[in-house]
């Protein structure tokens, strides 16, 4: 479970979410108005780490131009 939200922003969906999930509520998953969370369903955990090294290292930094060490990962342990 996360304990630290290091985002500034308040309507950050990111912040938003680790507040719900530390409160004990699912995060929001819907995808309404974009932004900066996402939540990727999968079938098994192999199909989970493809899709998590694709986002990671290919999708988001291709979609918002930035290095790929820039981004932040919320994961279930």
């Amino acid at each position: 479970m996360p304990r630290k939200s290091f985002r500034q922003a308040a309507e950050s969906r990111v912040v938003t979410n680790t507040h719900r999930i530390n409160q004990g509520f699912m995060p929001d998953l819907s995808s309404a108005g974009g932004g900066d969370f996402y939540f990727v369903d999968t079938a098994d955990p192999e199909e989970g780490v493809r899709k998590l090294l694709a986002l990671v290292q290919e999708r988001i930094p291709k979609r918002f131009g930035f290095d790929r060490s820039a981004t932040s990962r919320c994961c279930a342990r």
